[in-house]
């Protein structure tokens, strides 16, 4: 598996080339993302890939000092969960 990153989408592919997950945070403005998609491949459910996507999303961002919404319902979601990721919130 390699991980790819284009500052507005971090996608998995597989030995072969194959998408099996991405996560979408297009930017909104200045300094702002919008994290609106998060996508894993079915057989590839359950094993902490969006959740892995989610934290290099928020690695990315806050390195980089942006910040995000978050419009994506599993991202939502994942957020309430894990509150220590909050700081890339816009306030």
């Amino acid at each position: 598996m390699e991980i790819l990153n284009n500052n507005t989408r971090i996608w998995i592919i597989d030995d072969n080339r194959a998408e099996i997950a991405s996560i979408d945070f297009p930017k909104v403005g200045d300094h702002t993302f919008n994290i609106h998609s998060v996508d894993v491949e079915p057989e590839y459910r359950h094993q902490g890939i969006a959740e892995d996507l989610l934290i290099r999303c928020h690695d990315f961002l806050k390195e980089n000092n942006r910040n995000a919404i978050v419009t994506c319902e599993v991202a939502k979601k994942w957020f309430k969960e894990h509150p220590e990721y909050k700081d890339i919130m816009v306030k």
